[in-house]
């Protein structure tokens, strides 16, 4: 089976430690903090600190961490 890569734009990939909105489909699911990414990569891990409405809270839990893929996700910066 053939292993398909998708393109990272770097530009808007998140930075490790950093806390984000983010969006799946254009849908705001949840916002997190990226435990681990380095920069190109596919996959970042993150820890939820919020879910992003009542309907969403049904899936993800505060403290839920597990991997995503970068590419399918949108990530919007949260300032401090």
């Amino acid at each position: 089976m053939k292993t398909i890569h998708e393109f990272v734009d770097k530009s808007k990939a998140p930075i490790q430690g950093n806390t984000y909105k983010v969006s799946l489909h254009g849908q705001h699911v949840y916002s997190a903090e990226i435990t681990h990414y380095k920069k190109g990569a596919c996959w970042a891990t993150l820890t939820v600190l919020q879910p992003a409405n009542q309907e969403m809270s049904s899936i993800y839990k505060k403290g839920d961490s597990f991997e995503v893929k970068v590419a399918q996700y949108e990530f919007t910066l949260i300032e401090s």
